[in-house]
């Protein structure tokens, strides 16, 4: 039984989900150098990528059944239904403690109103002692960080999932 190469991956998640979909079409994929890539992400590139390789005479139906899968996606994978979000109520009344402010809240705000809330704070802060300036803008580091995270840096590593693998 001679093995051809089927694909070559540069994405770790790529690969894993071409092997599955290859397995649950009753396919006999084999990785080449899967353990060493997924112990090292590094080495993927020194190995030249992940590389699935299949028998000869399953090459063509595998190739059929890939494209298959990529036209006709399965939408309702998860069986387990999605809970309703609450209880933040009580959780909010829980999350006061010994302070007296519920601090639960505060965590469901966006970014940006997290930095308006935490601005307000610095100013009443600076305005009741001129000295704690530095104090007082530290607290505004936090939000900065956030909004950073969800606007800046977040959609740069966002990648188009329509896209279709390299190898087909």
């Amino acid at each position: 039984m001679a093995l051809k190469r089927f694909s070559t991956h540069y994405d770790y998640g790529e690969s894993l989900t071409v092997y599955a979909a290859l397995k649950a079409g009753g396919f006999t994929p084999n990785f080449h150098a899967f353990e060493h890539t997924s112990v090292a992400i590094a080495y993927m590139d020194a190995f030249g990528g992940m590389q699935i390789s299949l028998p000869e005479q399953e090459f063509q139906p595998a190739k059929e059944w890939l494209t298959y899968l990529y036209e006709n996606p399965i939408t309702d994978f998860d069986p387990i239904k999605r809970r309703h979000f609450g209880k933040w109520k009580r959780g909010s009344v829980m999350s006061a403690g010994l302070t007296g402010v519920p601090w639960l809240p505060i965590f469901f705000l966006p970014p940006l109103a997290l930095l308006a809330l935490f601005a307000v704070l610095a100013a009443i802060d600076i305005y009741q002692d001129p000295s704690s300036i530095f104090a007082a803008l530290s607290l505004l580091v936090t939000p900065l960080i956030l909004i950073h995270a969800k606007y800046v840096a977040g959609p740069k590593f966002v990648k188009e999932k329509d896209v279709p693998t390299r190898s087909l």
